[in-house]
């Protein structure tokens, strides 16, 4: 495979806000260590770098972490950041990487990753081989590709793709896709788990950077013509004033509703390593050493009847007495307690400290 034409674009824009108190405004999910001494963001880039280098990355991220980011991969050069002046979902983002890209190498491969996502490293060689036959396919045959995952479990808190036709058979087969599925109740993803036929929509995509300026011409061609007017360098004040004027107007919408549903070109490979998109603070819960009770552990604590928790403590020390299936978390000037499987309702819990005036804490 030539691998001078393949880049890693790293989509750096979330705010993580499902995992707090652990990760906040000024400080989102990708920047968090998990069972490792590296950040998600650098673990991501980590992964793939087998199949590029660090001149072929690029990081797409809001102004506000820009700082932060920098300092997380202080080899690349400025022009290797995309700071954008707002969020606007990954459809704008991707278009933006995509049109710098074409500037640079118009025969450019985009691999895009999510900053946040976590791979075991005993998985990553699996995964490179996923990557390098997208790669490929799209280098030779072109069209929109997703990494698709095969569903360990029914989740409900998963997109889905349905393949379709198979198009490439080997140890990664690529199928064209079916349809796209919104998250499901857990009847459905029971049936989608049974069906075989689905795969979990991972975010993960591989295609020409040629090929996505195409169909986010097709289909958002205001947009399109707007970032026309920005130049090559954005890490010059020029580039960064033209992104500042233009970005506000973008429509906000995620790649799968602007681009993947309604093209014909979409494929799926199968992707056969465990993947995880680190959405809930329970999620967490493999990442960190467990004691005899199976209490995940972080910092200073202590426990006593208490059996699998997930106990986190940074500045202070956690005690718990009898209690149960909870997550325990002390960060800087937060503390939340929750029953496990109710952590995927952080996000209303935080809803209602905006009406109590809390927000400064958020």
């Amino acid at each position: 495979m030539d691998t001078t034409h393949t880049y890693l674009v790293i989509l750096a824009g979330g705010s993580g806000t499902r995992l707090w108190p652990l990760s906040r405004r000024n400080f989102p999910k990708q920047f968090l260590k998990l069972g490792s001494d590296r950040s998600l963001v650098q673990e991501t880039a980590d992964r793939l770098l087998p199949l590029s280098d660090w001149s072929r990355v690029l990081i797409v991220c809001g102004e506000d972490h820009g700082s932060l980011m920098k300092k997380e991969f202080p080899r690349l050069r400025e022009d290797q950041f995309l700071l954008e002046p707002c969020g606007r979902n990954t459809a704008p983002a991707i278009a933006l990487a995509s049109k710098v890209l074409l500037k640079k190498d118009p025969q450019s491969v985009m691999v895009i990753l999510p900053a946040d996502h976590k791979i075991l490293a005993e998985d990553h060689k699996v995964f490179q081989e996923v990557v390098k036959t997208a790669v490929e396919f799209s280098q030779e045959k072109g069209g929109l590709l997703t990494l698709g995952v095969r569903p360990a479990y029914p989740a409900t808190g998963y997109g889905y793709v349905r393949r379709g036709a198979l198009v490439k058979d080997g140890g990664s087969p690529i199928h064209r896709v079916e349809k796209f599925q919104e998250k499901p109740d857990l009847q459905t993803a029971q049936t989608y788990l049974k069906d075989g036929t689905y795969f979990w929509n991972s975010g993960m995509f591989v295609w020409r950077a040629a090929d996505y300026w195409e169909a986010y011409q097709k289909y958002l061609p205001q947009d399109a013509k707007a970032f026309d007017s920005i130049p090559s360098d954005l890490s010059e004040k020029e580039g960064a004033a033209a992104l500042k004027k233009i970005y506000p107007h973008l429509t906000s919408i995620s790649v799968d509703y602007a681009v993947l549903e309604k093209s014909d070109s979409v494929y799926t490979i199968a992707a056969p390593f465990r993947w995880d998109d680190v959405g809930s603070l329970n999620s967490l819960y493999p990442y960190f050493p467990r004691d005899g009770a199976g209490n995940a552990r972080g910092g200073e604590m202590v426990t006593l009847d208490s059996k699998g928790n997930l106990i986190l403590s940074e500045g202070g020390v956690v005690a718990c007495l009898g209690v149960n299936n909870l997550v325990v978390i002390r960060q800087g000037d937060a503390v939340l307690v929750l029953p496990r499987e109710r952590s995927e309702e952080v996000k209303a819990l935080l809803e209602e400290m905006k009406r109590n005036g809390l927000e400064k804490f958020l």
